[in-house]
């Protein structure tokens, strides 16, 4: 019985009483059975025959009433036959014949029905006098209508209700009971009144005790928790109204209710909650555990806020800006990486792409074998040029084009009137430049290698001789 019903009270004006024959009683049922008080002390009753009607918007419908049937001469009175929309349903007469006189039973409960507006019919047959008590119809309406000026109940199990530590199971069932001190319960909800209905039985202590509530975080409310108790152990009286909110401005509330008593006194019970001018349905998962402060969470409706209502909806924002930004990031990041790669590309391209030469000297001012010839000896600057005669045993074998195909060392042979120039004084390792003036006058020029490293293919001119490095023992 979680759903959440409108309470529909036998003194509704939406309630349609077919015939003369009904009127009214307040209070006189109050203490019948076991059950409790009919809702809020009031029947509607007939002894004869009569029918009565009610509209709704809903999926299903209940009748409450106050159990008044006598088994004569094998018939039952009073009887009476449910119609929704003209078809007919059964009821729960047969059943109630064994609790006698009881109130808050159920007369008639309604199977699932379509959602959309429907018209409840009862057709009272009575027999004997025996009088047919009407006492509330109860309904889950549809997720549109107005809950306005309806009352709405809210059963001791629903998900909303939260309970803090201290609150009891018996026998596997939550009985919505503790003698925790300081045991507290709070719920969210949109209305402007809230009353609370307990249940007792003849199990615990009888002596009267205290709680409070408190509506939106305001100053507390002390009640007196003194209840109706069975005649017998084990039993249970239902329905006991143990404190009324006054009215405040309708919206969203939260209230918190807190236990005073102890293992001693009356315990604190929870049977349902009534809320006037309604709360919307609970949402289909359950909460989670409360927090250590019992701190309210928000309950969904569409209803206007109250000036003091403490709870607020966090709005729902969307995420696009950080996706957007996430983009945009992620390609920042890919334009650096081509970038970073282009550079490394030119960068690897421009160092393999330097022209290596044997380290070659400035041929100006460099001295013949001509002792004549002294104006053309090195500028200032250049080191002198040591000057060695050519090996007359040497060998060379120069081929027609004028390019040596073999030497020998270590006195390498050059062709008559070359001059071999190894080096500069102190330096040890550095191209050697020899010249060679050829009988038609031509200036030849031969090249000395010091070392075997890279070189680049370049075009030879026809009258240069490239000579290989010399290397020494040792």
């Amino acid at each position: 019985m979680s759903n959440r019903r409108i309470i529909v009270d036998d003194t509704d004006p939406s309630i349609n009483y077919v015939g003369t024959s009904w009127k009214a009683d307040q209070g006189s049922h109050d203490h019948i059975g076991t059950q409790g008080p009919p809702y809020r002390s009031t029947l509607h009753g007939t002894d004869m025959s009569a029918s009565f009607s009610f509209q709704f918007s809903g999926t299903d419908i209940a009748i409450f009433g106050s159990a008044n049937s006598r088994n004569i001469s094998g018939i039952l009175d009073p009887q009476w036959e449910c119609f929704i929309d003209q078809k007919h349903f059964g009821t729960e007469i047969e059943s109630l014949a064994q609790y006698g006189d009881d109130n808050n039973r159920v007369f008639f409960e309604s199977p699932s029905l379509l959602d959309k507006s429907h018209t409840l019919t009862v057709n009272v047959t009575v027999a004997h006098n025996q009088i047919f008590w009407l006492d509330s119809i109860e309904y889950t309406p549809s997720p549109t209508i107005s809950l306005e000026y309806s009352v709405t109940r809210v059963w001791g199990e629903d998900l909303e209700l939260r309970y803090g530590q201290g609150w009891k199971f018996e026998d596997g069932v939550f009985r919505n009971m503790t003698q925790t001190k300081d045991a507290f319960l709070e719920f969210d909800f949109i209305g402007d009144s809230i009353t609370w209905v307990s249940w007792s039985t003849g199990d615990y202590p009888a002596n009267t005790t205290k709680g409070s509530y408190s509506i939106d975080g305001g100053s507390p409310h002390i009640f007196n928790i003194t209840l109706r108790r069975p005649s017998e152990i084990g039993q249970i009286v239902y329905n006991q109204k143990l404190f009324e909110t006054p009215l405040f401005p309708r919206g969203r509330h939260n209230i918190s209710v807190v236990y005073h008593g102890n293992a001693e006194t009356f315990p604190l019970t929870l049977d349902y909650l009534l809320v006037q001018n309604g709360t919307a349905q609970p949402p289909k998962a359950n909460h989670g555990p409360t927090s250590a402060n019992g701190a309210p969470t928000s309950v969904d409706g569409a209803l206007p806020t109250a000036k003091n209502d403490h709870a607020s909806q966090p709005t729902k924002k969307s995420n696009s800006g950080g996706v957007v930004g996430g983009v945009v990031s992620a390609c920042c990041v890919i334009i650096i990486i081509i970038i970073i790669l282009i550079r490394r590309r030119r960068y690897f391209n421009n160092s393999y792409s330097i022209s290596v030469e044997p380290f070659p000297l400035p041929s100006a001012g460099l001295a013949w074998d001509d002792p004549s010839q002294t104006a053309n000896s090195p500028p200032a600057g250049f080191p002198a040029i040591r000057k060695f005669a050519l090996n007359p045993g040497g060998e060379t074998n120069l081929p027609s084009n004028g390019i040596a195909t073999s030497l020998r060392s270590p006195a390498p042979t050059l062709p008559n009137g070359l001059i071999n120039q190894p080096s500069f004084e102190g330096i040890n390792e550095i191209p050697t430049h020899e010249h060679h003036l050829s009988p038609n006058g031509a200036s030849t020029r031969v090249v000395r290698h010091e070392d075997s490293g890279v070189r680049c293919i370049q075009v030879v001119p026809q009258n240069v001789f490239e000579l290989p490095p010399e290397y020494t023992t040792g």
